[in-house]
């Protein structure tokens, strides 16, 4: 059995620790919580949807050039807005890698973009490739 304090009481304990929360307070508190909960899935989306651009490479076909370079044509289909960081290999007959470079592909009007770029070699190389592109993140 519970036993009800008096008002005197009740008046030590509400100035002690404050009164009952008024129904207006709860609302507040749930539309804040309800908002919050809103705005985070928000910022989760769209910084999902930044994450996922989606990019596609495709060699399209390398030229030896000498013992020392080699040049490396292949092609990027991705967002006409975003900048990508390309990785291209140079391999050896055994398929080692015997160089590479970083290209940057910067945004462009078309949605795929041939792009052939040199890559020198510290030994002859076989083929060339594109091994992945990357979206580089906006400032």
């Amino acid at each position: 059995m519970t036993a009800r304090p008096d008002e005197e009481t009740a008046a030590l304990l509400a100035q002690r620790y404050g009164g009952a929360p008024g129904p207006g307070r709860s609302r507040v508190a749930v539309v804040a919580v309800v908002v919050a909960a809103v705005g985070l899935l928000a910022l989760a989306w769209v910084g999902w949807g930044i994450m996922t651009v989606p990019v596609r490479t495709q060699d399209a076909g390398f030229e030896i050039v000498d013992e020392t370079t080699i040049d490396v044509t292949f092609v990027v289909v991705r967002d006409p807005d975003a900048t990508l960081v390309c990785r291209v290999r140079a391999l050896s007959e055994a398929f080692a890698e015997v160089g590479a470079v970083d290209v940057t592909v910067g945004p462009s009007e078309d949605r795929t973009v041939t792009v052939t770029t040199r890559v020198a070699t510290s030994a002859p190389a076989t083929t060339g490739v594109v091994q992945a592109c990357d979206a580089v993140a906006e400032p």
